[in-house]
């Protein structure tokens, strides 16, 4: 079966208008195929055959040489064009149009996936395409025979119901729907044999044809509807999507702009230590229309801040919060965008990756240590996404539709002005890494998130070194040590290490609570690893400013170990330096 140009609510609208441009027209198949390009936007052959086709197949045009003109049946259809007039005619030359109506109205069924696995198997035909059964949905929609209805409750949901119509043409198939019922509860049957597991926790009852949903249809109330009140939405909004999931649609979730200002994200911040410059420069950035990339030595607090920014967003109901995930090199279109996945009744379903999850969630995605992913795989078409492009996928949703992703309103995944990927990068990070194409790059304001100046660092550890806990606080000395550690006279003026990782020493000398040993075990369990890829020069200096921090509460056995470790991992050929005595006293 075809669909028509101008949208699934109108294939009949579509279809009486093609019918009285022939009757008037009597054109050429060649002039039918220009006249839905210029009057449907409906380019290249395939609208046209498909078109024709139906048209043909339902016996309401027929060609003479090579000139359209209605049949009998099409002229008598438009005289009366009535909706059930070509139902009938539909129904006679395609299969399934009944079957689908059927399955909408039966209360066993769960759902257009559901109805689109039942729907091949009741016809008897292998499905050829998944949208079989959303087109055919959109007829019945166009005739009248269905509708889809918001209902509210405690979770809001989008569904399908048959109208008065709809019934009414049940009713006078009576004996051929008798026999699709039959047909259908021996398959749900089969299901719950099947799968006792669903069986008890969806609880359902099979009926036969005599004992409820034909029995409603016979006194005119629809079998789906409950004690839940149900709105009707003949021409289903963008929010559709969101009331299916029950999801609550941010107030500025629409907005023309995003305008997220510095005073607005500082408050979400918490014991982060950003620059009031750098703050105005990523709301900068992201007001322009830019995705967002902060880049900078591990531990200078990205994720957080990118997490912060997530928080404020949603605080001025630009979004429903973040939806996090981490890059890695196994990466794929399948984990960014999304594709086909296999469900445990052997189906092959849609399943969306995380950029299409969040836009399904109204949520900001934040993605961390993107450049673990090989970008220009993982992200593919979703890059014309990011420059403010639209693009269609070859991936089909349950009802039919082509997933397509990009600013319009007509699809499946409207990407609204303020959505925004924010993403980080580790500039220290060596291992297994890909480097960003220019044209990925492009899609990004790249922000450099450094780590704090000198001032800004006493303030964060004396914070935590000091906080009421369940531990002791550090003692004086073991501050001023770490202090010292992370200063541009300790390392930081030779590797910039950000703050988290000072402050995952605190955290663990605090617990540990033994000065002297604690301190070179913190050094070796969190500082060490971030120095790796030091210059020779560098890397020396960086191991004596430690160990001059350390000489004076380390005992020799621990600092023997800080200098095998020191020289295994910076690769440290020089001797100890003299200024650090082998005769010292044992502790």
């Amino acid at each position: 079966m075809h669909a028509l140009p101008g949208g699934a609510a109108r294939f009949k609208a579509t279809l009486d208008w093609v019918l009285s441009w022939i009757q008037a027209a009597r054109p050429t198949p060649e002039a039918l195929r220009g006249t839905l390009a210029q009057r449907f936007d409906a380019h290249g052959r395939g609208a046209a055959e498909g078109c024709l086709a139906l048209i043909q197949g339902a016996g309401l045009v027929a060609r003479r040489g090579e000139i359209l003109a209605l049949t009998e049946e099409g002229e008598a259809y438009c005289r009366a064009p009535e909706p059930a007039v070509l139902f009938e005619r539909l129904n006679g030359a395609y299969l399934g149009l009944l079957e689908t109506l059927v399955l909408v109205g039966h209360p066993g069924v769960r759902g257009a996936g559901h109805r689109g696995r039942l729907l091949p198997v009741l016809v008897e035909v292998p499905a050829r395409s998944a949208a079989q059964l959303g087109i055919r949905e959109g007829w019945l929609r166009s005739l009248g025979l269905l509708r889809r209805t918001s209902a509210r409750g405690l979770a809001a949901t989008v569904t399908e119901q048959v109208t008065p119509l709809g019934r009414a043409v049940l009713a006078a198939h009576a004996e051929e729907v008798d026999e699709i019922v039959k047909r259908l509860e021996d398959l749900l049957l089969a299901e719950r044999e099947a799968d006792a597991e669903w069986a008890e926790a969806v609880g359902f009852r099979m009926g036969s044809a005599d004992d409820g949903w034909m029995a409603a249809w016979a006194d005119g109330e629809p079998a789906d509807v409950g004690e839940e009140s149900a709105h009707v939405d003949e021409e289903p909004s963008h929010v559709e999507g969101e009331l299916a999931r029950g999801l609550r649609v941010p107030p500025r979730w629409h907005a023309a702009r995003l305008d997220l200002r510095p005073e607005q994200v500082a408050p979400h911040l918490g014991e982060l230590e950003i620059q009031g410059r750098l703050l105005a420069r990523i709301c900068a950035a992201l007001a322009s229309g830019k995705h967002l990339l902060l880049v900078g030595p591990p531990g200078t607090g990205k994720t957080e801040l990118s997490r912060a920014i997530g928080r404020a967003a949603e605080a001025e109901g630009y979004c429903a919060g973040v939806l996090a995930a981490t890059a890695s090199g196994d990466w794929s279109s399948f984990e960014a965008l999304g594709g086909y996945a296999l469900q445990r009744d052997g189906a092959l379903q849609f399943r969306p990756g995380v950029f299409l999850a969040a836009l399904e969630q109204r949520a900001w995605l934040v993605v961390d240590e993107l450049n673990r992913a090989d970008v220009d795989r993982a992200l593919g078409e979703l890059l014309t996404v990011l420059a403010g492009h639209g693009t269609t996928t070859p991936f089909t949703l349950d009802d039919g539709r082509l997933v397509s992703v990009g600013p319009e309103p007509s699809c499946t995944h409207q990407v609204p002005p303020p959505f925004r990927m924010l993403a980080t990068l580790n500039t220290w990070d060596r291992t297994g890494l890909f480097r960003l194409s220019y044209a990925a790059q492009r899609r990004f304001a790249v922000v450099h998130v450094g780590a704090p100046d000198d001032a800004a660092y006493a303030r964060l550890l004396v914070r935590a070194a000091t906080v009421e806990g369940p531990e002791p606080p550090l003692a004086p000395r073991l501050l001023a040590a770490l202090t010292r550690m992370f200063s541009a006279a300790g390392v930081l003026d030779l590797r910039a290490v950000g703050p988290a990782i000072a402050l995952d020493m605190v955290r663990y000398l605090r617990r540990r609570r033994e000065p002297g040993e604690g301190l070179a075990e913190a050094v070796l369990l969190f500082l060490l690893p971030q120095l790796e890829g030091l210059e020779p020069d560098h890397a020396a200096e960086v191991h004596r400013r430690l160990r001059a921090a350390l000489d004076p509460i380390a005992s020799r056995s621990v600092l023997a170990e800080v200098d095998a470790r020191f020289a295994e991992v910076l690769q440290l050929s020089a001797p100890l330096p003299p200024a650090f005595p082998m005769h010292r006293r044992a502790r």
